[in-house]
């Protein structure tokens, strides 16, 4: 035997010997990821022992519908989201995104994935776009998160050529966005807000902003123990929106809840106080029925007689 084909040889059994530690090593996906700030890094498996450093890296190292957990706080880079899963942020620790440009976090998903954010800091610049821009999913949860400076943009924004079905925001805060929440994708079928603070910046823009499908289907909205304050509409609904509005505040706006659509909505607000508006509530043409129970409300525009203040 040559020491050329010798060599070949012990190669080759070298290369099968290492093939098996190789494929081993080789990261792979898991059910729960972990990202930390003070010793993460990307070249990391994601593991609780060997966390990465982005989340960027963590999701793509996650199986679909799993879990990515902030292990510390710090700062953990816009991120788009191209699947179904969770990043985490547990009581105390602060994970943020700050954008100055662009969006904060992009939820492309697939048609059918949940996603949910939950205890997450985003901050943007006068530049930066969006808090969370969603351009595909079928639910998207935003908890206990915070959302402020998106000046230009929107806190949560999904427009008419999304594809999106249920929108859930819940003990959460937007501030200092041009609109807090921009709802108007084609799918929609319902949004539900519950405990949040809604903080606008110069009296200009729209806290939420709401539309029914394009094609004439009805959009439920359900707003709970809510505080609304700053721009210059509170909320605004348009087309076939069944809009109900309970145990909430607005004031410091032109027109605090206006339903101006083209197309049929109904709109209940209960046990809320509008104080002291140019329009508490405005009333279009298209509003087929409307209850106002148990509210305080300076002022109503409007012809419905079935409406009348309580």
């Amino acid at each position: 035997m040559t020491i050329g084909l010798f060599r070949r040889i012990s190669a080759a059994f070298l290369a099968l010997a290492l093939a098996p530690a190789l494929a081993q090593a080789a990261p792979q996906p898991q059910p729960r990821t972990f990202v930390s700030a003070k010793k993460g890094s990307d070249a990391a498996n994601c593991s609780r022992t060997s966390p990465c450093r982005t989340f960027s890296r963590a999701i793509a190292m996650t199986n679909a519908g799993g879990e990515v957990v902030v292990l510390d706080s710090g700062g953990y880079g816009a991120v788009t989201i191209n699947q179904a899963v969770s990043l985490e942020a547990p009581d105390g620790i602060y994970a943020g995104i700050t954008a100055s440009s662009g969006d904060a976090i992009t939820v492309a998903a697939g048609v059918n994935d949940v996603v949910v954010l939950r205890g997450l800091t985003l901050t943007g610049t006068s530049a930066a776009g969006n808090g969370i821009n969603v351009v595909t999913a079928a639910t998207v949860h935003v908890e206990h998160c915070t959302i402020r400076g998106f000046s230009a943009g929107n806190g949560i924004l999904a427009t008419e050529s999304v594809l999106l079905q249920q929108l859930y925001v819940e003990d959460s805060e937007i501030e200092e966005c041009n609109k807090a929440v921009n709802a108007t994708a084609s799918t929609l079928s319902f949004v539900w807000i519950d405990r949040c603070r809604f903080e606008g910046g110069e009296g200009e823009g729209t806290g939420l902003l709401l539309e029914g499908p394009s094609d004439g289907s009805s959009l439920t909205v359900s707003i709970s123990e809510s505080r609304f304050t700053g721009w210059h509409d509170g909320i605004e609904v348009g087309d076939t929106v069944f809009l109900t509005v309970d145990r909430c505040v607005l004031r410091d706006f032109s027109i605090d809840i206006s339903a101006l659509g083209t197309r049929e909505s109904t709109l209940t607000i209960t046990n809320s106080v509008v104080p002291n508006s140019f329009a508490g509530v405005e009333l279009g043409g298209h509003v087929s029925a409307c209850s106002l129970g148990n509210n305080f409300i300076a002022h109503v525009i409007g012809t419905l007689n079935q409406c009348p203040l309580q």
